[in-house]
């Protein structure tokens, strides 16, 4: 059964490389329960970049105002 549920899903696949190295930063430095995902879309953002699915087509290359706001990310300040 969990094959079958899976199978939407095969030939996904998610280049750890192209994750930013300090990904995990961003939840350290914010409280996902307090943003709206909508509105952050961080998440989004690193998945465009690190997921790759054949069959469908990949969104359009990510600009700089794609990305959450940069308060959000105190470590790209400086």
């Amino acid at each position: 059964m969990l094959a079958e549920a899976l199978q939407p899903l095969e030939g996904l696949t998610v280049d750890n490389r192209r994750i930013p190295s300090r990904f995990i930063e961003f939840f350290r430095a914010n409280n996902c329960n307090q943003l709206s995902c909508r509105t952050c879309r961080y998440c989004d953002a690193v998945a465009q970049q690190a997921v790759e699915w054949p069959g469908r087509a990949r969104p359009v290359p990510l600009r700089a105002g794609d990305w959450p706001p940069p308060h959000l990310l105190p470590w790209l300040a400086g």
